[in-house]
């Protein structure tokens, strides 16, 4: 448990120092209309977020399982019983 605290915040200093070196940086951004000198953490925590955003609609809204195996609670055989089915059938 310690050694998880102590690696969050790690994560969470670097990304700090990483943010502060990078306040500086500026860029242009189109979305519709030209926005300069935008600073570039702003453009990637944006990014980042709508990301997250995105993720969330998906999961919530996305039907569950993508196989209908786990729903009807049968196995999927496997090549091998495939092969052993064939055999005691012959």
């Amino acid at each position: 448990m310690l050694l998880k605290l102590i690696g969050a915040l790690a994560v969470a200093v670097t990304a700090a120092v990483l943010t502060g070196f990078n306040l500086e940086n500026r860029c242009d951004v189109w979305i519709f209309h030209n926005f300069t000198d935008v600073p570039v953490f702003y453009t990637v925590l944006a990014s980042f977020i709508a990301g997250v955003i995105v993720t969330v609609f998906v999961q919530a809204f996305s039907s569950g399982s993508s196989s209908g195996n786990e729903e009807t609670g049968k196995k999927k055989k496997s090549r091998k019983d495939k092969d052993n089915g064939d055999d005691a059938s012959k």
